[in-house]
């Protein structure tokens, strides 16, 4: 059996928190160290499913496809969707494949392939939702929820974007001090690439991206205020990915 070796000092604390949280009578205490955890998780974007999942011993989990979206037909029709789809895979250490006309298939490890699809739908509802109150609030055309739309998937792919090429240059940087993510994302993106290597693909066309309208600058300012913490997004289960945005 191969077994786990990807767990960091910093997982093994919040591990260790955990545990003490789940082990303890005191009320008080189990509070204190339940919050803690969470503190350190959002600080440093992982789940307790990560955390799990590094555990010494456990089964080391490999790269596959987990057929976790029916995005339907003209999902990846819309360049400003499928950018987010991008940054959103890559920020979590997974990619996708289109298969047909209307599945697609996340790949990667479960919990970080779970995790995308989930904040894809998150956000993809945030963004319905949002479009459609500013377009009620200001009684304006569907061209006008379009327009907010576009800009905001721009911006969170922007904020994504930058987000991931943080961890990246952190990656690249001597280690010491500070969070052990960029390992872990440097080790699953590694095996990630290395999977998709072996498949047959197509390369996507290049992709142009605008919101210089006023509704998809209203867009851009309303993505600023839309969390992109794991935790958020968790739950959504649905899976029901691009069918409105």
């Amino acid at each position: 059996m191969t077994t786990n070796e990807t767990e960091t000092p910093l997982m093994r604390k919040i591990r260790l928190l955990m545990a003490k949280a789940e082990g303890t009578n005191n009320e008080h205490e189990a509070a204190t160290f339940a919050a803690k955890v969470q503190e350190l998780l959002l600080q440093n974007g992982l789940s307790v499913s990560d955390i799990r999942a590094s555990a010494p011993g456990q089964r080391a989990e490999q790269v596959g496809e987990h057929d976790a979206a029916n995005g339907g037909r003209d999902f990846l029709k819309s360049p400003h969707r499928k950018a987010l789809l991008q940054a959103v895979c890559r920020f979590y250490m997974c990619s996708y494949l289109r298969w047909g006309n209307n599945r697609m298939v996340f790949v990667g490890k479960a919990a970080s392939a779970e995790v995308a699809a989930s904040m894809m739908d998150y956000l993809l509802r945030t963004v319905v939702r949002l479009s459609n109150a500013y377009a009620r609030e200001h009684a304006m055309s569907n061209a006008a929820r379009v327009g907010y739309r576009r800009g905001c998937m721009l911006r969170l792919t922007e904020r994504l974007q930058q987000m991931t090429m943080q961890r990246e240059r952190e990656a690249r940087q001597p280690s010491g001090g500070g969070s052990n993510l960029p390992a872990l994302f440097v080790s699953e993106s590694a095996l990630v690439k290395e999977y998709l290597a072996g498949q047959k693909l197509r390369k996507s066309r290049p992709l142009r991206l605008s919101s210089g309208e006023a509704h998809g600058m209203a867009g851009r300012r309303g993505a600023d205020g839309i969390s992109l913490s794991p935790q958020v997004g968790q739950g959504s289960g649905q899976r029901a990915i691009g069918r409105k945005a």
